[in-house]
């Protein structure tokens, strides 16, 4: 038995409903890819801590050696600048380490909001733009409560909201970026503002933070898809708000509740 599409039927297909049916195919694709990306993430986060450790045994290796150079000729500075980039790959493969393995873990874990976003940052230092030409404002207490959840589930959501907030400011004159996190007795609160173009509305609509779909231009195929976002938030509990949108920027509030029973 043969299976048909739409194209098979060219003529019997209104214009809106071929339009929608050729939109839902290519939102499925987008979905499969983004699924077979999650995949190579799970394996690479299995293999992670052994890379790690294999990477780390080289790194012990040279830092021994400088440290003998070092004692043999101290006035050798350039040796210094050695073991300062030493000590930056070492700092990267953590983070690295900590992305993946938190990306394939499939077990709820105690999250430390503040650690995560520390983490990804320093990924994100890896983009150009975000290291070069984006003045950047970062708060992060450490001694932020910690929510009991998935680190893909928290990563995927702050990431997309900092990615949108990060590709408005492309062709932004000035380019500055805040992040803070705060709590109280009740919420934990992560602040996300830019100078970036305001989110428009559609047909006078108010507008939803939730219609922001699309692949970003600065990352490649990155998804940014803040209905996704909301969905995580919802699951913990917590809320997604657009607080102030205006032609000097936006800001967008996310909520988590205290200690809420997973």
């Amino acid at each position: 038995m043969s299976t048909q599409t739409a194209k098979d039927f060219p003529n019997q297909l209104p214009n809106e409903s071929q339009t929608i049916a050729e939109s839902s195919l290519h939102r499925l694709r987008e979905i499969t890819e983004m699924l077979d990306e999650a995949n190579r993430w799970a394996v690479f986060g299995r293999l992670m801590p052994g890379i790690a450790h294999n990477i780390n045994n080289s790194l012990a290796v040279i830092f021994g050696h400088i440290q003998l150079y070092k004692f043999k000729h101290p006035g050798f500075k350039e040796m210094d600048i050695i073991q300062e980039q030493a000590h930056q790959i070492k700092n990267i493969i953590g983070y690295l380490s900590g992305k993946a393995c938190g990306e394939a873990s499939t077990q709820k874990s105690s999250i430390n909001i503040c650690k995560l976003l520390e983490n990804e940052l320093n990924l994100l230092t890896a983009d150009p733009f975000y290291k070069h030409e984006v003045k950047k404002t970062i708060d992060l207490p450490k001694d932020t409560p910690c929510i009991n959840g998935y680190y893909r589930d928290i990563s995927f959501a702050l990431l997309s909201i900092i990615n949108f907030s990060l590709d408005s400011m492309m062709e932004a004159d000035r380019k500055e970026f805040v992040l803070s996190v705060s709590s109280d007795d009740d919420y934990i609160t992560i602040n996300v503002s830019d100078t970036g173009k305001p989110l428009s509305g559609q047909q006078n609509e108010a507008p939803d933070l939730a219609s922001v779909d699309y692949q970003s231009a600065r990352i490649g195929k990155y998804i940014v898809n803040l209905a996704k976002t909301r969905d995580i938030i919802a699951r913990y509990h917590g809320e997604m708000s657009l607080i102030s949108n205006n032609p000097s920027g936006k800001k967008i509030q996310i909520c988590f509740p205290k200690q809420h029973d997973q």
